[in-house]
């Protein structure tokens, strides 16, 4: 395949048999590099092992990796959260529950549960005492959740461990606080079942002051 334009006007990528475009790449100095597949243009097929069954838990738990999670993510929203939410009855109390964990003590209000990396699927509690809310995570993310290593800040032996990043010295931190791009937010908040609801369309309606407020 090559590149024959810019990504913004289109597919730029072609077919290297037939010569079709069939996706288009992002790879200006401002963005992520990236391919997007033109639906219209490709289609899937399985390759070796695709039709075989999906790993079970254990299997998972043997083999799998985990992914830590964005750990600035309460400094990254904590404050709209805090501006926006209306006051409410104390904080729920939220379990990670899957294979290898625990039956929770008493019913949480919530409960973060693996999906399939191979299926898509959310794992299915066998608590008969099933929370009101379910929240599906990645495999990776809930398996660095759920079971914890412990945090080497320096090689014990040897090389730099698995997944150590270093940067000396340290990157310089933005002096700029983060803020969601406006339409993002209401894209995501039109999205919800509740957003008929009161708390959720005073937001809506008052998302120019919030942005004059700098939360967005």
């Amino acid at each position: 395949m090559w590149l024959t334009r810019l990504w913004a006007d289109g597919p730029n990528m072609a077919c290297e048999a037939c010569g079709l475009p069939v996706a288009s790449r992002i790879d200006d100095c401002s963005l992520w590099q990236a391919v997007w597949l033109a639906p219209n243009a490709v289609r899937r097929f399985a390759v070796d092992n695709a039709n075989a069954a999906p790993l079970s838990g254990a299997e998972l738990m043997a083999d799998g990796k985990g992914t830590p999670p964005f750990e600035l993510i309460a400094e990254v929203v904590q404050r709209a959260l805090d501006a926006l939410l209306p006051a409410g009855p104390p904080a729920g109390r939220a379990l990670l529950a899957g294979p290898g964990r625990p039956p929770p003590p008493r019913t949480p209000t919530s409960s973060s549960l693996p999906a399939h990396p191979q299926t898509g699927e959310t794992w299915t509690p066998t608590n008969p005492a099933t929370p009101a809310y379910l929240v599906p995570l990645p495999f990776g993310v809930w398996l660095w959740l759920a079971f914890l290593e412990p945090y080497l800040p320096i090689p014990a032996a040897g090389g730099m461990p698995n997944g150590f990043l270093r940067d000396d010295p340290p990157a310089p931190r933005t002096p700029h606080l983060f803020r969601a791009g406006p339409g993002t937010f209401q894209h995501a908040l039109v999205r919800l079942p509740a957003v008929h609801s009161r708390w959720l369309r005073e937001i809506l309606e008052n998302l120019t002051q919030h942005m004059r407020a700098r939360l967005f």
